[in-house]
């Protein structure tokens, strides 16, 4: 029900991730599970690197 666009990067985003691994468990007995949680991982590394970057790059106040 997605246009062509959306569906073809739905899985790389979180919310598609969390849906088919969630799909996996409950369906599938924990099948398929590789691909869904690499990508949120990486989304999870990709956050926590920008967090760091922007405290690191953060004044103090004087």
């Amino acid at each position: 029900l997605l246009p062509p666009f959306w569906k073809a990067i739905g899985p790389a985003l979180p919310p598609g991730a969390g849906t088919w691994s969630t799909r996996s468990i409950a369906y599938f007995e924990n099948n398929a599970m590789t691909t869904p949680l690499l990508v949120l991982a990486a989304w999870a590394v990709v956050g926590a690197a920008i967090t760091m970057a922007a405290a690191a790059t953060r004044r103090k106040a004087p």
